[in-house]
């Protein structure tokens, strides 16, 4: 949900085509729904998903509503799963409600801005949602 969140504010401020891709191994899904490519994988090395797009036409304003759509996305679903929790019964599907609640707490703090140094060289630094997304305001600031 969170992918998906930063996927659709892009394909609707760029126009692009987005790949969006959760996990790495044990294909579920592949699909393509118009500018948008999905793969889903049962399983990931990090248990993050990533999505890719030609950025090159994006603005300060285009990367910051992109970087806290994800975010967005993932409060959402935090909000949606709460309310189920208060209706479901204790059992599986209970259960199951409270992994998704965590999963989306988690997801939802990626805009706490954060940069993760990679210890091998050549290796990029990692960015939070929040982080692209207080980059882009200071951007926008200073075009004022």
């Amino acid at each position: 949900m969170h992918e998906l969140g930063h996927a659709l504010v892009a394909m609707r401020l760029l126009d692009a085509e987005v790949e969006l891709t959760v996990g790495s191994i044990g294909k579920v899904l592949e699909a393509q729904w118009g500018s948008l490519q999905v793969r889903v994988n049962a399983l990931g090395g990090q248990g993050q998903g990533q999505g890719s797009l030609d950025g090159a036409r994006a603005t300060a304003r285009d990367m910051l509503l992109i970087s806290l759509a994800g975010p967005a996305a993932s409060a959402c679903g935090l909000a949606v799963t709460a309310v189920a929790l208060a209706w479901v019964p204790p059992g599986l599907v209970h259960d199951a409600l409270w992994v998704a609640m965590l999963f989306s707490v988690a997801a939802t703090l990626s805009v706490v801005p954060l940069a993760v140094s990679r210890a091998a060289p050549g290796r990029p630094e990692v960015r939070s949602d929040g982080q692209l997304a207080l980059a882009a305001a200071r951007v926008l600031w200073q075009l004022r």
